[in-house]
């Protein structure tokens, strides 16, 4: 990969692919691996182009990828997908109540105790005010100042599918400890009987939304 372009030679398509054919399964399992790494080149700002010298089947898919990305996946946004979120609400309803809290893992009481004490340190002012940060953005202030072994997660999870969850929110027995998650705590935490924004269901309005667009993409092409 250089800056400016990543290409795929005809030699490499060999590799990859086994013949200048992309029709059988196994061939397209491994070029969606390809398109992948090309997608992710593209969003680390590199300018994916597709080689003229690829043979016209490769080519072909790669084109329509390309396409496919900029009709659909580029118009999956966080605005987006709350206005879908917000006329479709129905469509992403709980059958059973879920739990809403941040979670913390961490392999000892030490690393827990100062992962906690740095949330409290960002996410409160000396008014005490609090303004809560994505955990993401939590775990990258964890990361500068060199706290280890501690993950912090907000969770959205019904009963049965997070064994901490269960354990913390829902009464049910701990998991057994590791010697990656020796301890394990929870904060915010409370129920909901529906979802309140897109990212409670960001994986479910995300694929209705692919979808969606996937069928009206596929019915401009049949014009």
């Amino acid at each position: 990969m250089r800056r400016g372009a990543e290409v795929i030679d005809r030699v490499e398509a060999r590799r990859l692919l086994g013949a200048d054919t992309v029709d059988t399964a196994a061939a397209r399992y491994m070029l969606a691996g390809y398109l992948l790494r090309l997608d992710a080149a593209r969003k680390e700002g590199y300018a994916a182009r597709v080689d003229s010298g690829l043979p016209d089947a490769v080519r072909r898919d790669l084109m329509v990828a390309f396409i496919t990305a900029d009709s659909v996946e580029s118009r999956i946004t966080q605005d987006a997908m709350e206005e879908c979120f917000t006329a479709c609400r129905d469509s992403f309803a709980w059958s059973a109540p879920h739990a809403k809290c941040r979670l913390f893992l961490a392999a000892d009481t030490a690393g827990l105790e100062r992962a906690v004490a740095i949330v409290d340190s960002v996410e409160f002012a000396p008014d005490g005010s609090c303004v809560k940060l994505p955990a993401q953005e939590i775990m990258s202030i964890m990361l500068r100042e060199g706290v280890k072994g501690v993950r912090v997660l907000d969770v959205v999870a019904a009963r049965g599918v997070n064994p901490y969850v269960d354990h913390l929110v829902f009464g049910a027995a701990p998991p057994l400890p590791t010697a990656e998650i020796g301890v394990w705590a929870a904060a915010d935490v409370r129920l909901t009987d529906a979802p309140e924004s897109a990212s409670d269901v960001a994986d479910a309005v995300a694929a209705f939304m692919r979808d969606r667009l996937l069928r009206e993409w596929i019915d401009r092409l049949r014009r």
